[in-house]
């Protein structure tokens, strides 16, 4: 069905959840009959970007989709829109922008904000986006992995491990993910002064925001470090409970963008990034997943993902500049990163030439 949409230039999402056995799919609601209460939202890094904020409808895949089919083929193919790619940063750029971060921090305007960059490679011969998300899915059970498209918004995969929130009720999960150091074959890791600021900054930011919101702290697991591909993160879980009827989005937007692909204080550093950064993110670190919009949701951070083009595939990776931050082992950050999708398409790669 992936390709027919694909052919039709018909917006979805095909996503795994963690731990999950099957893929779910949502697509445009143009091609669904009836109504759904369930909703795919995918939402850019800020409201200032040019990537328009998605909302598809969530299938129920287990009912059957004949009528869906039926509807699907009946549609015209139509032109396949590729959407322009942002420009790789050298070595030498990411340096220069690392200090301009550096000056920000010492000036006093942040405390911290996350520095990101895009690597641009040549698409394998014959590329599948839907075999490449198969191979995603195998390889990183633990997260949650995604193939979407939208004729506004360009293709974008990725295997993120970072959890935004998750509501039941009145109850809501959420994680503090930040700081990170290669895995190593021990899988015993040292945090120093700096990677445990980083990561308390985090934590701060969701207890004061759950605070302001009058939600009771039932939970705090951590920090304890995790593994996701190539590197290892301090990763702390919190639950919160409310007994009063919550504005859900008015929380959301509280919470995000997180010091973990923001910065402190939250405003003054999405601030700094539009001015210094460089390019416009879009997707990368925005958020995606499911949703009623009142009692339910499963949402999360979109990282470890890369922009599909028509020739080139740019991959997004980020580190957190602090005070005692070192350029030269932030890039090193963002290499380390890069490779859970680097390492993965070269796999694919030697695969589909073998096959």
């Amino acid at each position: 069905m992936i390709h027919t949409l694909l052919a039709k230039n018909v917006s979805f999402c095909l996503y795994h959840k963690p731990f999950e056995k099957d893929p779910d799919l949502a697509v445009d609601k143009a091609i669904l009959p009836g109504t759904s209460n369930r909703y795919f939202w995918i939402a850019p890094f800020t409201g200032t970007s040019s990537a328009p904020e998605l909302f598809l409808n969530c299938l129920d895949l287990a009912s059957g989709n004949d009528e869906i089919w039926n509807r699907l083929q009946s549609l015209p193919d139509m032109p396949f829109h590729w959407q322009e790619l942002p420009e790789s940063l050298s070595h030498s750029a990411y340096l220069q922008k690392a200090e301009c971060y550096l000056n920000g921090i010492r000036s006093g305007q942040l405390q911290k904000a996350i520095l990101s960059r895009v690597k641009k490679i040549e698409k394998p011969e014959d590329f599948d986006p839907v075999r490449f998300f198969e191979t995603l899915c195998a390889k990183y059970p633990q997260a949650f992995v995604h193939l979407a498209y939208h004729p506004d918004g360009g293709m974008w995969m990725g295997a993120t491990p970072e959890l935004l929130l998750k509501l039941e009720g009145n109850e809501i999960t959420t994680m503090a993910l930040a700081s990170t150091q290669p895995v190593n074959d021990r899988h015993q890791y040292n945090w120093g002064d700096k990677e445990m600021e980083e990561h308390l900054m985090v934590g701060q930011h969701i207890e004061s925001v759950f605070a302001m919101h009058h939600y009771q702290m039932m939970l705090k697991e951590g920090p304890q470090a995790i593994e996701a591909g190539p590197v290892a993160h301090l990763r702390t879980v919190y639950r919160f409970a409310s007994g009063n009827e919550t504005d859900f989005k008015k929380l959301l937007n509280d919470l995000h963008p997180t010091p973990a692909v923001g910065g402190l204080p939250a405003k003054e550093a999405v601030d700094f990034i539009s001015e210094h950064e460089g390019y416009d993110r879009k997707y990368y670190c925005g958020f995606l997943g499911e949703t009623d919009f009142e009692k339910d949701a499963r949402l999360f951070i979109n990282l470890r993902c890369m922009q599909i083009g028509r020739d080139e595939i740019a991959i997004y990776s980020g580190g957190g500049i602090t005070a005692d931050s070192d350029p030269e082992s932030e890039w090193e950050e963002t290499v380390q990163k890069s490779r859970t999708l680097l390492s993965t398409l070269k796999e694919f790669n030697r695969n589909e030439v073998v096959r």
